[in-house]
């Protein structure tokens, strides 16, 4: 007997494609993106986005636009996978699949509403349409005829029929919003398109969330008028990178070219004004921004060119590329998700290497700097290992040091001193002047500990001096012990254990005191400091091998 015929069979299975296309990867923040990148590829000016619950507890979102719509007749191909409007293919798009809005239906909501006016067409209503998925399991996936039909009145909507075009979509039910609440939805909705995109706001486009007008965002700090640069000033260009040029990748002589620009961020000012928090200074957002057609689709990315550091904390740099190159940054139909071609990423490497290695200690040198300024300027502040110690001070056993009348004196008018910085703060109250005051004058009456940071000569790592009844214990900024140890609790933000290795240095030094009147132990302790500062050195540039081999 011959072989039974095969039958024709489709490609895709339509109720297991439409369920492995629910599980798509996009969340509400990427859909979100990619609808707006829509409405920005129809040229429209202004983009609203509600989102919001209806009166049965379900989220819905809407984005309305003022583009120029979609033909009536062209309303069922933009809603499948892969359709685009006659007229954009070959343009250069933010859009790259005609995934967005399909993928974004079928990712977020049971039901997508699609009402369009187009400009192309003599109409006054709404052409509409809708993914239903449930519809689409029990109808072999066909998507249903294109009608006429008005906004729902249950919504208050922007745009309306007197306009000559427009779109409105509208997922009635988010079925895994990304937030659980509609004010968490819209805060972080706002956010992120204010970063992503930030380029069209930049240029005149409008984005309003909830009633809320959107400023863009300037992570780079680069953009004069921008409410970071107002506030922290304007970053600094650091380095100049020539451009990666792909002729071959090009049409109608033109050349593709991917742009490196690496910015070191205002230390000074975010330091001193303590803005870290508010400008998201720190690990996850330091690094590139890579911006596809002036639309961002990632940022904070190190793409394994440098380690990341704190003092790569001031450090944001952006790559951009226009979509001629996406097969070489391997940018995916979700446009967030890409993978940078290795051999690109080399050449980017090697480009920018050496710039980051001095960026790097350009910025912990300069970050240093200002926090000792914002300290200085704290006068009549205690740490917390000098509140520790100067309450723990009267219960150990009493300083063996007599104060002589010129340390007295210089104690004294270091007291002034602050007093006078103490009254010139702004930031406290007459209140909190009065006390600080109180505790700055009884230092000259008590013994007390104060802790410094700066550089020594003589190469220990701590130095113990006097200064009337203060004791003033010196972290030596110049030894590895500041380098290895100490200044990598105060990069991390770890107050915690920047206060117990504090607390170790004044231990040490209070046992010094404890003895200062008897010479032959503080010559002791003279010697012993200067053995333990180099034993401690060798034991951490041994240690920096070892690591160095693994």
């Amino acid at each position: 007997m011959g072989q039974a015929e095969e039958q024709p069979q489709q490609i895709i299975s339509e109720e297991r494609f439409i369920e492995s296309m629910r599980d798509f990867g996009l969340t509400t923040l990427d859909a979100v993106k990619e609808l707006v990148d829509n409405s920005f590829d129809a040229n429209a000016e202004n983009v609203w986005i509600t989102v919001g619950k209806d009166s049965e507890g379900r989220h819905y979102l809407i984005v309305e636009d003022d583009g120029k719509g979609i033909p009536f007749d062209k309303m069922q191909e933009v809603l499948s996978f892969g359709g685009r409007l006659p007229g954009r293919e070959g343009e250069e798009t933010t859009g790259k699949y005609g995934f967005g809005l399909p993928s974004s239906a079928f990712c977020q909501s049971s039901r997508t509403e699609l009402y369009s006016i187009s400009s192309d067409e003599d109409r006054a209503d709404f052409a509409f349409n809708t993914i239903d998925v449930d519809n689409l399991k029990t109808n072999g996936g066909e998507l249903p005829y294109t009608r006429s039909k008005d906004l729902p009145s249950k919504y208050d909507f922007h745009i309306d029929s007197g306009m000559d075009s427009g779109t409105v979509v509208i997922m009635a039910d988010l079925i895994r919003p990304q937030y659980n609440t509609v004010d968490g939805l819209a805060r972080n909705i706002k956010k992120d398109l204010a970063e992503f995109q930030r380029v069209f706001l930049r240029n005149g486009k409008t984005i309003e969330v909830n009633g809320e007008e959107l400023e863009a965002a300037d992570p780079l700090m680069m953009h004069e008028g921008s409410a970071a640069v107002e506030e922290c000033g304007l970053s600094e260009k650091y380095g100049e990178i020539e451009p990666i040029e792909f002729p071959e990748e090009g049409e109608d002589d033109e050349t593709p070219q991917v742009e490196v620009e690496i910015r070191k961020l205002p230390i000074q000012t975010i330091v001193k004004e303590e803005l870290e928090d508010k400008y998201e200074i720190g690990k996850e957002t330091q690094g590139f921004y890579i911006v596809r057609k002036n639309r961002q689709i990632a940022g904070g990315l190190s793409l394994h060119m440098f380690t990341k550091h704190s003092r790569y904390n001031y450090f944001r740099g952006e790559i951009r590329f226009p979509p001629a190159l996406d097969e070489k940054f391997g940018i995916q139909t979700n446009k967030s998700r890409f993978s940078l071609d290795p051999d690109l990423r080399d050449e980017i490497e090697d480009r920018v290497k050496t710039v980051l290695t001095e960026l790097g200690n350009d910025i912990l040198e300069e970050r240093d700097k200002a926090r000792s300024e914002r300290e200085k300027k704290k006068a009549g502040d205690e740490s917390t290992s000098e509140k520790v110690a100067n309450r723990t001070l009267p219960s150990l056993q009493s300083s063996g040091h007599t104060p002589t009348e010129e340390e007295k004196e210089e104690q004294r008018k270091e007291v002034e001193k602050e007093i006078e910085e103490v009254k010139d703060r702004e930031d406290l109250s007459e209140e909190e002047k009065q006390s600080r005051i109180e505790r700055l004058k009884d230092r000259l009456d008590r013994e007390s500990i104060n802790r410094k940071i700066e550089v020594l000569g003589s190469g220990q790592f701590y130095e113990m001096t006097h200064k009337g009844n203060q004791i003033d214990v010196t972290i030596n900024q110049s030894h590895s012990f500041y380098d290895k140890i100490y200044r990598k609790a105060r990069e991390e933000d770890d107050p915690e254990l920047q206060t117990y290795l504090e607390l170790l240095i004044f231990s040490l030094a209070k046992a010094e005191d404890a003895k200062h009147d008897q010479e032959q132990v503080r010559r002791f302790y003279d010697q012993e400091r200067f053995m333990w500062s180099m034993i401690m050195r060798s034991f951490l540039e041994e240690a920096d091998k070892e690591f160095e081999d693994e």
